[in-house]
């Protein structure tokens, strides 16, 4: 089959369409990435085939963006900013993936980009959603401030508004699906396969980082992924001022942006880096402070190392708080609650008891690696296929349904 797989937002938004993509690339199936020009680059590394779809996300305006949703103190506000924000992207996402899809057997695509609901509409492609978060839809108010926004970008295209587009509308009746821990999260695995991670690549660390990590003890690694604050000078100073009353030796992920400190100005028990995978970086932690976003909460969960998550914006108080349940979170610290005293305690507390967090930890990894994840996902969307093309063409299933279905 000829699959093509559609995602926007953020690299922790695309990554999970690359690992499957890879799953389904064993399983026999041509399969292409379709997302913004600026994703290209990582398609490439992960040998996905690539389709440009939209305009380029420059990092200015996506950086803008996120800190407009940062900012806004209702969190019911901060998916319609987001919507509202790309939208002026998506006549041109729509015409170009209903380009990429016209021979397409397939089409999988993030519940949030609702060019591709629009895609399928028009072309009948067989389509299937994959949702990275089960936060967000349960909120009314949420549904319908986000809905409210999908619903005029579909009317100035001509397509009629929906009931419910962030909510019910925005999953496929066909089948989806979940990208998320059901051992977690209580979601069956015919949901919720699991999370979706790459393959581990190659990585050499560059001869700086490797000194650094041989200096001494396990670093405690911070990142906020593409999060911006308002004043980054302010925060990286807080952040020092923590680490340093600590006395931990930290390695510092820079994100979208500049951290607005040179990193020859740090004092020597800090080392600032740029990319690394999350699935080497993490395992050389002690401590994992993040802000919650999904990719980075599961590969933190994948790694077995505790975390304080400093959340920001929609579902990363959520995340905080699910794996502050399960016993992997020491600490959820809300980014405007953040200073130096409430940061260093936290990291002083996770140390106190670590051999408890680590455990914790330890146990959840366990759970999340034996999960089917992003293999069991391309298997269900391979079967899913040749259930439809072999007994009732044009048949809509959810994903309950269709299990039932494929057990017989």
């Amino acid at each position: 089959m000829r699959i093509v797989l559609n995602s926007v937002g953020s690299t922790g938004d695309v990554m999970p369409f690359l690992a499957l993509g890879q799953e389904l690339k064993e399983l026999g199936h041509s399969v292409v990435l379709a997302a913004p020009p600026n994703f290209q680059p990582m398609a490439e590394g992960t040998g996905i085939d690539f389709a440009a779809v939209g305009p380029f996300w420059d990092n200015e305006w996506a950086s803008q963006l996120s800190m407009r949703m940062v900012n806004e103190p209702d969190y019911t506000r901060q998916w319609s900013i987001f919507f509202e924000g790309f939208s002026f992207a998506v006549p041109a996402m729509f015409r170009d993936l209903s380009n990429v899809c016209e021979e397409a057997d397939a089409l999988v695509a993030s519940c949030y980009s609702f060019a591709a609901h629009m895609v399928h509409e028009t072309l009948g492609v067989p389509f299937i959603t994959v949702r990275l978060a089960h936060f967000g839809e349960e909120d009314r108010e949420t549904r319908e401030k986000a809905g409210d926004a999908i619903n005029c970008c579909r009317c100035q295209l001509g397509f009629r508004p929906l009931a419910d587009p962030f909510g019910k509308d925005s999953h496929s009746r066909f089948l989806a699906l979940y990208a998320i821990s059901p051992g977690l999260t209580g979601y069956s695995p015919q949901q919720a396969p699991g999370f979706f991670f790459c393959k581990d690549a190659p990585f050499s660390p560059p001869r700086p980082l490797v000194e650094f990590l041989g200096a001494g003890e396990k670093p405690i690694i911070m990142t906020f992924g593409s999060m911006v604050p308002k004043d980054p000078v302010a925060t990286m100073k807080l952040l020092i001022a923590a680490l340093e009353s600590a006395g931990r030796r930290t390695i510092i992920q820079r994100g979208w942006r500049s951290l607005g400190i040179d990193a020859r100005s740090l004092p020597p028990f800090i080392k600032m880096i740029g990319h690394a995978p999350h699935g080497w970086l993490f395992n050389q932690a002690s401590l994992v402070i993040h802000h919650g976003g999904v990719g980075t909460t599961a590969a933190c969960l994948r790694a077995g190392v505790p975390a304080v998550v400093v959340p920001w914006m929609i579902d990363q108080p959520a995340w905080g708080q699910l794996t502050m349940q399960h016993g992997t979170t020491s600490a959820v610290i809300p980014q405007q609650e953040l200073s130096i005293e409430r940061l260093s305690s936290a990291i002083c507390h996770t140390f106190d008891l670590y051999e408890h967090y680590q455990e914790r930890a330890q146990a959840v990894a366990s759970i999340v690696r034996s999960e089917g994840g992003a293999k069991l996902a391309a298997r269900m969307i391979g079967d899913c296929r040749q259930v439809s093309s072999s007994g009732q063409p044009g048949q809509e299933l959810d994903s309950l349904e269709w299990h039932s279905l494929i057990s017989k």
